[in-house]
């Protein structure tokens, strides 16, 4: 995927995530820390620069998001601070 076809990709995804849902998915796509999403939605807006390396990786996460390799599982907690979503793997197949 190009680097506008991941960004394009990338808000799609945040757009369609549920509450609770878009740090998970940050995750999953291999931001890390507490800044995670943050980062993301950078990516997404066409702020942040977008490495050829991070590019890749972003492709390689949302092809498997899309395809439904990785999916959001709900983990049953509610209330706030708690994580809602966790990234799981898909049905094989």
């Amino acid at each position: 995927m190009s680097a506008e076809q991941v960004r394009a990709a990338l808000r799609e995804l945040l757009a369609r995530a549920p509450h609770g849902g878009k740090r998970p998915l940050a995750l999953a796509l291999g931001f890390r820390g507490r800044w995670a999403l943050h980062s993301l939605r950078s990516i997404a807006s066409g702020r942040g620069y977008l490495f050829e390396s991070m590019r890749r990786r972003l492709s390689r996460g949302v092809q498997q998001l899309q395809r439904g390799d990785l999916i959001l599982v709900p983990t049953g907690a509610h209330g706030a601070g708690k994580r809602l979503f966790s990234i799981a793997r898909g049905a094989a197949g």
